[in-house]
């Protein structure tokens, strides 16, 4: 009987301590983008991934013959929360939904507008430089606000 009572209770701590263990990088991944081609995207000098509660990552691939960016976003906010993205000045500015403990990830042919607005075009052909430039472009025009 005690035997029975130290493995129900070695499997329940071992339970607990293993949803804790999960990161959402991980726990998210899917065959098609598994977890280990997600880099973290350094938002600004400091290096940090993270800006009000979400996380992001991304990997070069190819959709369609066209090069993109596959973003990966991860809310690690009690909420559900609205991001807002510009590429340039001249495109138009562009949202995404992600609701509370949840990660969303570009994909190549999807018609969820929220994956969609997560393949990333713009960095198709062009230089080294130009990207940085498109990268800085989007982070100094990135919003993220909570959902009422």
């Amino acid at each position: 009987m005690k035997a029975s009572f130290y493995i129900i209770t070695c499997l329940l701590l071992l339970k607990i301590t293993s949803f804790k263990a999960q990161n959402l990088v991980f726990k998210e991944a899917t065959l098609s983008h598994p977890a280990e081609l997600w880099k973290p995207v350094a938002l600004g000098t400091n290096g940090v991934n993270e800006r009000d509660g979400i996380q992001f990552y991304s990997f070069d691939s190819e959709c369609n013959g066209t090069n993109v960016v596959f973003v990966k976003l991860i809310n690690t906010n009690p909420y559900a929360v609205l991001l807002s993205y510009q590429t340039s000045c001249s495109q138009p500015r562009v949202s995404v939904t992600i609701a509370s403990q949840k990660s969303l990830e570009g994909q190549c042919s999807s018609t969820d507008p929220n994956i969609q607005n997560l393949t990333l075009t713009a960095f198709d052909n062009k230089s080294q430089q130009e990207k940085q430039e498109i990268q800085n472009y989007i982070f100094s025009h990135l919003t993220i606000s909570k959902i009422q």
